[in-house]
């Protein structure tokens, strides 16, 4: 996920999934933490807003450095990682 709205969209959909389950009365742990990974720099740059959401984070620095750094041997940041690209990602709900 890369952005607060698709965190939003998946809650809402857990939700659901929930109470299909509580409607047919099938046991499921209602007390499950709900996570996220941070692998891409639009993420990352979201983190605050995504640790209001999720009860917890899995920052994937493999991902996130070799998106900002190819493996090409590039000294430079990637031109598809700019801030006005990522930007939209942190605005609230």
């Amino acid at each position: 996920m890369a952005s607060s709205h698709e965190i939003d969209r998946s809650l809402i959909l857990l939700d659901k999934a929930g109470a299909q389950l509580r409607e047919r009365k099938i046991k499921f742990d209602e007390a499950v933490q709900v996570g996220g990974a941070v692998e891409v720099p639009a993420a990352a740059l979201c983190l605050g807003a995504f640790a209001r959401k999720l009860d917890f984070l899995s920052i994937g620095t493999n991902d996130l450095i070799n998106t900002l750094w190819p493996s090409t041997g590039a000294t430079r940041p990637s031109p598809t990682c700019t801030t006005r690209s990522t930007r939209p990602c942190c605005a609230s709900s």
